[in-house]
């Protein structure tokens, strides 16, 4: 989406901000002083098999890939993402997928909100927080429970207009 130009570490922000507030003028060089390379990613090592894996056609594929590659973080990953919403994961599948066509901003931020919107109006999020913060037992009941049961037209609701809700930039 081209949202981020320049790193700046957290520990730095006070002092950017400070800099900024005299008002050199200099706006980019500015921030540029105080800009940095992130270096390598966590993940860096392991973006040939992330492409690799991750271009399944489904969510059921990417898992399937995870069990079958074998490593220790194609393993880790797969448990990890077993333990997620089934509803979830579809959702995010089809987002990441659709996200990818959208060229506009305002249209990405559009279905970011359609989708937040029916997830918050679902059983997941609600069960999500239950488990992990309140009771803590790390054991939700998603609804559905598995990946066969979310239908098609589960994910596609995620996605429908709001009507009178929808969000707009005025």
């Amino acid at each position: 989406l081209g949202i981020t130009q320049s790193y700046v570490r957290s520990e730095k922000l006070d002092d950017l901000i400070d800099a900024l507030a005299e008002g050199s003028g200099d706006i980019d060089g500015t921030i540029a002083g105080f800009s940095e390379d992130p270096g390598m990613s966590k993940l860096g090592p392991h973006r040939a098999a992330i492409d690799t894996i991750f271009s399944g056609d489904s969510v059921e594929e990417i898992l399937a890939a995870l069990e079958s590659d074998g490593s220790d973080w194609a393993t880790t990953w797969h448990g990890r993402l077993l333990k997620k919403s089934p509803t979830s994961m579809k959702v995010t599948f089809r987002q990441m997928r659709k996200g990818r066509a959208l060229r506009e901003f305002r249209e990405n931020m559009k279905m970011e909100y359609r989708i937040v919107n029916h997830i918050i109006n679902g059983n997941d999020f609600f069960e999500g927080v239950r488990a992990i913060l309140l009771d803590k037992d790390n054991n939700p009941s998603w609804m559905p429970a598995t990946l066969t049961a979310v239908s098609d037209a589960d994910v596609a609701k995620h996605f429908e207009n709001l009507g009178d809700d929808e969000l707009t930039f005025e």
